[in-house]
């Protein structure tokens, strides 16, 4: 704790006054970074031969992780921090996608203002799935967008029963989820762990895929899109290539099979001899890796012509220093850790960890830099090495401000961030400095003129718990009172 210090100089006494010091020299500070999990995102990438996922390029992601902008299913006992998306799947055209929430029970929409563009994402609304399904893990729409199909493992709490289950609903207005109705529900199978929703494009044969028993399942049914019916067809066996078997999604002829096997980051696609018809199914000729480190990856669809992929996984977040918070209250371990810089200081971030690979760290004025409309801040910012590589380390020495009787910071906050992924980083507060918080000179006569007066006694001490006070210069019968208080 901080000391508090009233002191008066006597009107001779501050004729001859011309500083206060209340620190001596400016410091070098070693920070590390890495990325933990818990940040549930869409992957976006760019395929430039149509279906081959071979020519994939990481073009961005979008975090689901809204900052509580979602209202959160309190019959289940979930809080607003924890989430976990699986299934995704978009409208006819392009302008919306949907997500499943597993640990809410909800279905998720977002729209896009520009056609399979995650870039131009927002969070739109949520329907609750909790008293027909707990644990929703994939959906699939008919081709109008008036029925919704939900596939879970955690059974419908109405009637207190446990078992995978495809619930059907219907929507009032198309591919909007706030109108959804339920309307029925079909068993499928006896695996827990189902985990992939598909279908041919008639809507009379499903597909579902488990990963425990590392099947891609099919069922006929006799009116399409209708549940009312679910008779076993075939079934193809992933274990000797995708072992932990999540998401499965077919391109548009049905020619190709394609899985996600979420232990190696690996998309397998795997020809059909006859379209949609696993009996035909051939070993796996290409495979594609996601990621060299782990993202968790959950489901797999495709635009409509198949030249942009979207993967539901986890970008991440980055913690800093293993966690060590600054903020004055808590002090307890978090990521997204708040960070404080000191004016004159140089802090060197150690960004050598394997985590964060195909990541970048960076500096920006605006929360979340350039994914909420920001640029990155580059002064007195310089990097060496590759991120996620041994010896790589990101540099910033923070500028002072010239002296003024203004308070404040050379640069008035801070954030780090992530350029590639959105949602990664924190914030930075930036106090004043306080080698350079003085008395300039009292020039005989009582015009004083400061560096600054300072704005929160946290500018003046390190250590200090202490919030909203601060440091004031004034002359009263010809003294001069400096306060710290």
């Amino acid at each position: 704790m901080s000391q508090y210090i009233d002191f008066k100089l006597s009107k001779k006494e501050k004729d001859d006054f011309f500083g206060v010091l209340l620190s001596t020299e400016s410091k070098t500070v070693h920070r590390t970074v890495t990325r933990v999990s818990g940040n549930d995102s869409v992957f976006e990438f760019s395929l430039s031969t149509p279906y081959s996922t071979s020519t994939a390029t990481f073009t961005d992601s979008f975090s689901l992780n809204m900052n509580n902008e979602l209202a959160y299913n309190s019959s289940n006992a979930q809080t607003p921090a924890t989430i976990s998306i699986s299934g995704i799947k978009w409208n006819s055209s392009g302008s919306r996608f949907y997500v499943c929430d597993t640990a809410n029970s909800r279905i998720n929409q977002y729209n896009c203002s520009v056609a399979y563009d995650i870039s131009t994402a927002s969070y739109s609304n949520t329907f609750s799935t909790y008293l027909k399904e707990t644990q929703p893990r994939d959906l699939l729409f008919n081709t109008a967008g008036t029925t919704m199909l939900v596939l879970g493992t955690g059974g419908n709490y109405d009637q207190g029963i446990s078992a995978p289950q495809i619930v059907q609903y219907t929507l009032s207005a198309a591919f909007d989820i706030s109108t959804a109705t339920f309307s029925k529900r079909s068993s499928v199978g006896t695996s827990t762990t189902v985990r992939s929703l598909n279908s041919n494009p008639a809507g009379t044969i499903f597909y579902v895929s488990d990963d425990t028993d590392n099947f891609t399942t099919s069922y006929t049914i006799s009116t399409p899109f209708d549940v009312a019916s679910v008779v076993y067809l075939a079934a193809y066996d992933h274990t000797s290539t995708a072992p932990n078997l999540t998401g499965i999604t077919f391109n548009a002829t049905g020619t190709k099979l394609y899985a996600i096997n979420n232990a190696t980051n690996t998309i397998y696609e795997y020809p059909l001899n006859t379209g949609f018809n696993l009996v035909s199914t051939q070993p796996t000729n290409a495979n594609f890796l996601i990621r060299t480190n782990n993202i968790n990856p959950k489901s797999i669809t495709f635009n409509n012509n198949g030249t942009k992929m979207y993967i539901t996984g986890d970008a991440g977040i980055f913690q800093i220093d293993g966690g060590e918070d600054e903020n004055p209250y808590t002090h307890l371990t978090k990521t997204r850790n708040s960070l404080r810089f000191y004016e004159g200081y140089t802090y060197i971030f150690d960004v050598s960890s394997s985590t964060l690979l195909n990541h970048n760290f960076s500096f920006s004025t605006t929360s979340d830099g350039t994914h909420s409309g920001g640029s990155a801040y580059t002064t007195g910012v310089t990097t060496s090495g590759t991120i996620g590589n041994i010896n790589a380390k990101v540099t910033i020495v923070v500028p002072k401000q010239s002296d003024s009787v203004i308070p404040g910071s050379a640069v008035s906050g801070l954030f780090y961030f992530d350029n590639k992924h959105s949602k990664l980083g924190g914030s930075i507060s930036t106090p004043e400095y306080k080698e350079q918080l003085k008395i300039l000179y009292t020039n005989f006569v009582d015009n004083i003129t400061t560096r600054q007066q300072s704005k929160l006694q946290e500018d003046l001490f390190i250590s200090s718990y202490i919030l909203n006070s601060g440091t004031n210069f004034s002359v009263v019968n010809g003294d001069l009172i400096i306060n710290i208080t």
